[in-house]
């Protein structure tokens, strides 16, 4: 879909094997999805970023991004 093929071409730009950026992932729709997400730093090659994103299934709701913010900035957990 558009939002795997966004983050896939973003992540492209980056070098992800050095270690200075880290990428993460954490899906949401009506509830934040934590067991699928991708931990910031736990990838370190864009092939293996792309393939676990393009892995992640979508799951429908609706678009509760406040939600999600919420839960990335009160969970020690890296996303």
């Amino acid at each position: 879909g558009f939002a795997k093929n966004f983050v896939a071409n973003v992540s492209s730009v980056f070098d992800l094997r050095s270690g200075d950026v880290q990428v993460g992932v954490l899906t949401y729709s009506t509830n934040v999805h934590s067991d699928s997400a991708i931990g910031l730093g736990a990838i370190h090659s864009r092939d293996d970023f792309v393939e676990k994103v393009s892995s992640m299934k979508y799951t429908g709701g609706d678009t509760h991004t406040g939600t999600a913010l919420r839960v990335k900035n009160t969970t020690k957990k890296k996303f």
